[in-house]
């Protein structure tokens, strides 16, 4: 033992990286205790690195306190170290956390939540719960991040009350995120009733209406959705928020298209020059994915022209026109292969030509 505890102290780098792995091999909470006192000097990365990995195998029990102190370290990286070690530590530090929770500092109370959240086990959840009530709005922030992703169901209503009382945005913000992955019905309505007096999403603080979108989607509110999509008003402002809302939405209604103004609204997306690219992109997946034939090809044909007129938007230009089966489009593909650069772009008209032809020889080539 006093030879390994040597060798942890050598000069020389390789001696204190063999010592380390040396000691996480034994397992003896005796050698935990040497690590972490070397881990508070060290100043190789590498070494702190090799310590810190075999400090997360090893039973640290007998050192809770010596750990706990690095909390408060100004040094981020024994700040780290602490949390992750503790995680490694699973159901075993947990009354040791928890007993904790009240500490005076905020950022170790903060550390605490992101320590329990860390064991991934069952357990931690309760004592998670209690930063929720905590009187830092960090620490409540970090509680309820926490418990989304956990998909703490039994927080719900905590997270409502809180909702309600406090008026913080980036709080309200995460307990809204923090909803929409946990995924309960019913939930939407009691959020509306805290941020709109009117249920109208126009009567929200902007802030919150990309939160709410994504509350709505995700918890499958089709009635909100729609009656949200119909009613906002300069809804090119949320166009991001309501394709991801859209897409949520897709997976419990796979006819959403059909929905209220779902539709217009996809098709309004893809013909707007002021939205991102990728937004536009996704509207026009939207757009080539119905099966229903919701949109007549004329339709497609036009927004299709619309589209290859702008070179960041050509290939789904193109694509639209290949959909729509109009011989005028066939010829306004064969025109982009022959006057083209963009040997990609060419590949994928050709390719489009031969997928579609069946289609185009059913229409104008007669």
């Amino acid at each position: 033992m006093k030879d390994l505890i040597q060798e942890l102290h050598s000069r020389k780098e390789s001696d204190r990286i063999y010592a380390a792995q040396d000691m996480g091999k034994s397992k003896d909470p005796d050698f935990a205790q040497e690590l972490l006192r070397r881990l508070t000097q060290e100043k190789s990365q590498l070494v702190k690195d090799t310590i810190v990995f075999n400090l997360k195998k090893m039973p640290c029990h007998k050192m809770y306190e010596e750990l706990f102190r690095l909390f408060a370290s100004t040094d981020a990286y024994l700040r780290n170290a602490a949390v992750s070690i503790f995680g490694a530590e699973k159901d075993a530090a947990i009354a040791y956390l928890t007993a904790h929770l009240d500490h005076a500092n905020r950022e170790v109370r903060k550390l605490i939540l992101d320590a329990l959240y860390a064991t991934g086990t069952p357990e931690a959840v309760l004592a998670i719960r209690a930063g929720i009530h905590d009187p830092s709005v960090n620490v409540q922030i970090t509680a309820v991040e926490y418990l989304g992703m956990l998909e703490d169901r039994g927080s719900i209503e905590d997270m409502i009350l809180l909702l309600e009382k406090e008026n913080e945005p980036m709080l309200r913000c995460t307990i809204l995120e923090s909803l929409s992955r946990i995924r309960s019905d019913g939930v939407i309505a009691k959020v509306m009733e805290i941020l709109s007096s009117r249920d109208d999403i126009n009567s929200i603080d902007a802030v919150y209406v990309p939160g709410v979108i994504r509350l709505a989607a995700r918890s499958g509110d089709l009635d909100f959705i729609c009656r949200a999509f119909e009613t906002i008003r300069d809804f090119h402002v949320y166009a991001d928020d309501i394709m991801r809302a859209v897409g949520e939405t897709r997976r419990h209604f796979n006819n959403i298209l059909e929905e209220c103004c779902v539709l217009d609204m996809v098709v309004s997306m893809a013909k707007n020059p002021r939205l991102r690219e990728d937004i536009r992109y996704s509207a026009v997946e939207l757009l080539l994915s119905d099966e229903q034939k919701l949109l007549q090809d004329e339709e497609f044909l036009s927004i299709g022209n619309a589209l290859i007129s702008e070179p960041l938007m050509i290939y789904a230009g193109v694509r639209l026109l290949a959909r729509s089966g109009d011989s005028s489009a066939k010829e306004t593909i064969r025109n982009i292969i022959r006057e083209s650069k963009n040997e990609e772009l060419r590949n994928l008209c050709e390719e489009l030509i031969g997928d579609v032809s069946p289609a185009f020889s059913g229409k104008g080539d007669r």
